[in-house]
């Protein structure tokens, strides 16, 4: 566990606890390792309406991280 991200790691225990007071990832990047924190720790069922919300709220047109 030491070589988690922190700041993921506390957001995924607020995600599980449903204490999110309006934080999301802004990031293709982050998105990417919370969503490998969370497979590591067998927790990807319950946090992905968390997630799924995180990435429609994207602006694509704006959001660099997502142009290909």
């Amino acid at each position: 566990m030491s070589e988690d991200n922190e700041g993921l790691m506390e957001l995924m225990l607020r995600c599980l606890h449903l204490k999110l007071d309006g934080q999301r990832l802004d990031t293709a990047e982050t998105i990417l390792d919370f969503a490998a924190l969370c497979d590591k720790f067998d927790c990807l069922k319950p946090i992905g309406p968390v997630v799924e919300g995180w990435l429609l709220s994207f602006d694509l047109e704006k959001e660099g991280d997502f142009n290909v």
